[in-house]
């Protein structure tokens, strides 16, 4: 089981790692959602113990460089489904999943209470080596206080370990990025033919290849297929001439790359519908996300934005519990 989802978190790793739009929606929430950062306050202190109080925090901020761990959160638990936050005295570090090494009583690496599988009583921790690999013989139980856990609001409560989301949309986001790069080369194969002359029956291989001769203004050989291209310079204006019979052809004239732009945000709106997003938020298209007008009417992805950012603040607010 903890092999099922060391594997499906690798393959959103790498699906974060080298597909733009996920990196988008991850760059985007953060920005949305966590901003600037978020204000921490103390109820019930007086005025001076809360001018103390922020002094100390502002200075301690700086040192745990906080604004980075809060958007580290977001990001890890898009990325992974899963957040796993260690204590070692004041100090917070983040435990990567694979380091929860299963164990016979634990196949997921958690304990949970017999009678509760919500409540955790300890992980079971194992050490990175050099190699980013996992020494499984390394692993020991750390008790659920010293360790912060929550799992993306995608699976039940009672599930033991978090899935991430990007896995069930890797498809998609995998085909909206081949239709770009499918688009990218047709663009490139149709605009460097320039024109396609079709000769009329009866003239022979040895007569055309003879009019390409002529008609060439230099020979280039191409470095990609080390063949040689003949190519002729037209200057803007220029007016051609052609034999009767012949017909032109310009591949140009009949591409529509607009086509593709469709079925690119028809893959994004897929994504963006299974995670309650706007689709802009896959694109960062300025066109799409006027945030004022968003805000203002109270839209869907409002209610998602303050859903995340009070997901968030617990996950915080246990850090400093």
């Amino acid at each position: 089981l903890a092999f099922v989802t060391d594997t499906m978190q690798a393959q959103s790793r790498e699906l974060y790692m080298k597909n733009p739009f996920a990196q988008s929606a991850v760059f985007n929430l953060q920005h949305y959602v966590i901003g600037r950062g978020y204000s921490y306050r103390k109820t019930g202190a007086t005025s001076e113990e809360s001018k103390a109080l922020q002094t100390y925090w502002a200075a301690w901020r700086v040192v745990f460089d906080w604004f980075m761990f809060e958007n580290e959160i977001l990001k890890r638990a898009l990325r992974d489904g899963e957040v796993i936050i260690q204590w070692f005295k004041d100090v917070p570090r983040f435990v990567e999943p694979k380091q929860l090494v299963p164990h016979r009583d634990a196949p997921w690496g958690i304990f949970t209470d017999p009678k509760d599988q919500v409540k955790i009583l300890s992980f079971n921790i194992g050490q990175l080596r050099s190699d980013g690999s996992v020494d499984a013989t390394t692993a020991k139980k750390v008790p659920a206080e010293q360790v912060t856990y929550r799992k993306w609001p995608l699976v039940d409560m009672n599930c033991v370990r978090g899935l991430p989301p990007f896995y069930f949309y890797a498809d998609n986001l995998n085909g909206a990025l081949r239709c770009l790069r499918n688009m990218r080369e047709l663009t490139a194969i149709q605009t460097a033919i320039a024109l396609i002359r079709e000769h009329p029956e009866g003239i022979s291989g040895t007569k055309i290849e003879a009019w390409a001769e002529r008609d060439a203004d230099k020979s280039v050989e191409d470095p990609d297929t080390e063949k040689t291209v003949f190519q002729r310079k037209f200057q803007p204006g220029t007016m051609l001439e052609t034999r009767n019979g012949e017909k032109l052809h310009f591949p140009a004239a009949t591409m529509n790359a607009g086509s593709f732009i469709e079925v690119v945000s028809a893959d994004l709106r897929a994504v963006a519908a299974g995670l309650a997003l706007p689709e802009f938020i896959f694109t960062a298209d300025a066109g799409r996300s006027n945030y004022a007008s968003l805000m203002a009417a109270e839209g869907p992805a409002v209610k998602t934005f303050e859903a995340i950012q009070e997901w968030l603040g617990l996950i915080l607010q246990e850090c400093f519990d």
